[in-house]
């Protein structure tokens, strides 16, 4: 709806929070197996026990889960939020993708402006009573916008891209053959260069 109406506000935020619900799974599970082992309060048994190792994997997924997702949620604070225009409502398959991502604060000397876009297709297959999910990129696109051009239109980055005709439209829910169905998904992406200091989505 957002596309359809021309002004798209960044949603990083908003995709945080299913990363956050599995984050705090994980390290739920995990700390619920090391204080079960009393792991929290005698760390040495595990030099007693080489046994207790086993459960290292789970450790190193929830450090990893937890050290993402803090990385994630940090730059979304840091990178405020953006604001993508179109000129072209929504955009055309076949035709043209233009508008302007309007920054929340300025840039420093030197920086630039990654933009990526990208068509996702997420399909849903049903066998033997199991579904399977498998999304693969359908199509991308990435060009890098110039910091003295974002300069020169007042911290505004210009976005321009050209659809193939053979792009799959959005769709949210498409029945494939009986109770197989995909979706069609669209995102752009704006990071800041060097070092991906900046995001929006």
């Amino acid at each position: 709806e957002e596309w359809a109406r021309g002004r798209v506000r960044s949603s990083q935020k908003a995709g945080l929070v299913l990363p956050w619900i599995m984050t705090a799974g994980s390290c739920g599970i995990t700390s619920a197996y090391l204080a079960g082992y009393g792991l929290f309060r005698h760390p040495g048994k595990v030099i007693d026990d080489p046994s207790l190792l086993m459960l290292s994997p789970f450790v190193i997924v929830s450090v990893a889960l937890l050290a993402w997702v803090l990385r994630a949620t940090w730059l979304a604070a840091v990178s405020g939020a953006s604001l993508l225009e179109l000129s072209t409502i929504p955009g055309v398959i076949g035709g043209e993708l233009t508008g302007v991502i309007h920054l929340p604060r300025q840039l420093r000397d030197g920086q630039s402006i990654r933009l990526i876009l990208t068509c996702t297709v997420i399909s849903w297959r049903h066998s033997g009573g199991k579904s399977y999910c498998s999304p693969y990129t359908s199509w991308a696109d990435d060009r890098e916008i110039a910091a003295s051009e974002i300069v020169q239109r007042g911290n505004v980055v210009p976005m321009h891209f050209t659809i193939p005709a053979t792009s799959d439209a959005t769709t949210d829910h498409q029945n494939d053959d009986g109770s197989d169905w995909h979706a069609v998904k669209w995102v752009l992406e704006a990071l800041g260069e060097p070092g991906k200091f900046w995001r929006g989505e």
